[in-house]
């Protein structure tokens, strides 16, 4: 199986590569993408993905765009959307497409048991 990690910062998009790599362990493929574009492109071309991670603020498609295009070709795959500093207004439309909407820094912060629930828990 196969997880999707997408945020334009290379850094953060690397750390939570590893991250959730050692998390989950050898049964799963950590896949990465700089924004929404390239995420679509994967997608597209790679089969087994069962859950995209997503910052929302990324350039050319950000995380709600990425998830209606998702909702479109993909329906089966679950989606979390994580972004810092959000208004309200974005979060609301974020709740709408994706399955889970988080803080991203409440989210990279939680403890490893934590995030291994939250994501064994979309991958069922």
């Amino acid at each position: 199986m196969k997880i999707l990690v997408v945020d334009d910062n290379s850094s953060l998009r690397m750390l939570m590569r590893m991250d959730f790599q050692e998390l989950l362990g050898n049964d799963y493929i950590v896949l990465i993408a700089k924004d929404g574009e390239e995420a679509m492109q994967i997608i597209l071309n790679e089969e087994n993905i069962k859950l995209v991670i997503t910052d929302f603020h990324m350039p050319k498609k950000n995380g709600i765009e990425l998830a209606e295009f998702i909702r479109q070709c993909c329906s089966k795959i679950k989606i979390i959307i994580i972004s810092s500093g959000t208004d309200q207004h974005i979060q609301d439309a974020a709740r709408v497409v994706a399955d889970l909407f988080s803080d991203k820094s409440d989210f990279l912060n939680t403890s490893d048991e934590k995030k291994k629930e939250i994501i064994f828990n979309f991958l069922k």
